[in-house]
């Protein structure tokens, strides 16, 4: 067996040239698992949420193992009480609401995630598939998992005893103990002036890129700040410019795939108050997300509840943001802001999580034409 140390939060255990195991499953991990098989067994201690970091970020390993490596199933060992958040999450996160509102808005994103939804054989006429067809869960049998020749042991909230033989690896995750550093390449502020716009680009990567974060961005209006998609590291690099955090005035979310809120939780673990808006079917889903997590914290929060189709101001920037419904497998809205104080009449800004841009299939017969 061979240990690979990927953060303070994961380890990887290559147990043959075929087979290996992650250990804690944190934002990010897998653009750093090199040189072994890539993980099918990703063992969980009891930690979900420490300090705004997710220690089970099973999202994106799941995705690579079906999408990259032959619709791969992955197994995920984990704590009862562990598995009871992950599950709820995963299926909302991979298929959308089981409910939906019973509005015209609603209605069209759930058209358009069972329209996109994954089928077996990749065929629009083959069976929708379900959780079970991309992972499984498993749970510890007296903290204890046998995996082959292979005996994994809990032994501790988040540490694990691997023996093979007599072979032995031991594996503590622990927070992490180093402020990432920053990716963004953007320079510290200037001295902003009322009436001007300015773009921050955090990065602008996926959950597979292997040498960047995933994308995230800011606007700045004048000394305000609105951040947008809030990737793992936008929480660093937000105080890497110097801005207080009284100038956030909202952080924005398209919808509820990793990739595009991971670093929410950060955010809101050191300023609970901080205002988050998401719309329609998103801001039921992230909630949702959000409360599963914070399960057992004190902490509260809020979701501003954008509507859809219809304008909404943003009193304190003198703006307003209209949102609408982007053509993807899960709710994720697209949004327009007017900001009304930019020379010389407004600016606007337009921005769209993920929205597939697919005209031959917009032109099919099945495609209602009303969305």
């Amino acid at each position: 067996m061979k240990l690979f140390k990927i953060n303070d939060m994961c380890y990887c255990v290559a147990i043959d040239e075929s087979l290996s195991c992650a250990f804690g499953s944190p934002p990010e991990w897998i653009k750093s698992a090199k040189g072994f098989p890539f993980p099918s067994y990703i063992f969980l201690g009891d930690t979900i949420l420490s300090q705004g970091t997710n220690f089970c970020e099973v999202e994106f390993p799941v995705y690579r193992n079906f999408f990259f490596n032959r619709q791969r199933k992955t197994h995920i060992v984990a704590p009862a009480h562990v598995i009871e958040v992950l599950k709820p999450i995963l299926d909302e996160a991979i298929f959308g609401p089981s409910e939906y509102e019973s509005n015209f808005n609603s209605q069209k994103a759930e058209y358009y995630a069972d329209y996109l939804a994954l089928r077996e054989g990749f065929s629009f006429s083959g069976r929708k598939l379900l959780l079970p067809d991309f992972l499984s869960f498993e749970n510890y049998d007296n903290n204890t998992y046998q995996l082959g020749l292979v005996t994994v042991k809990k032994i501790d909230c988040n540490s694990f005893l691997i023996t093979k033989g007599r072979e032995e690896i031991a594996i503590e995750l622990k927070e992490q103990t180093n402020t990432p550093k920053p990716t963004s390449t953007v320079q510290k502020r200037t001295n902003k002036r009322q009436g001007t716009v300015t773009l921050y680009c955090f990065d602008s990567g996926d959950g597979f890129s292997p040498a960047k974060e995933c994308s995230s961005f800011m606007l700045g209006i004048g000394e305000s700040y609105l951040l947008f998609d809030p990737n793992y590291s936008s929480f660093d690099s937000y105080h890497a410019l110097n801005l207080n955090i009284n100038e956030l005035k909202g952080i924005f979310i398209s919808h509820i795939h990793a990739d595009h809120e991971e670093g929410l939780y950060r955010f809101l673990h050191a300023y609970p108050h901080i205002p988050v808006y998401a719309a329609g079917e998103v801001a039921k889903s992230l909630e949702k997300k959000i409360r599963f997590f914070l399960k057992n914290s004190s902490h509260s929060f809020i979701i501003n509840k954008l509507p859809m189709c219809e304008p909404s101001p943003l009193g304190e920037l003198n703006a307003e943001v209209f949102c609408e419904y982007g053509f993807h497998s899960i709710p994720s809205a697209m949004m327009k802001f007017r900001f009304f104080d930019i020379d010389p009449v407004c600016y606007l800004f337009g921005y769209s999580g993920d929205t597939l841009y697919d005209p031959v299939r917009f032109r099919e017969e099945r495609f209602p034409p009303l969305y």
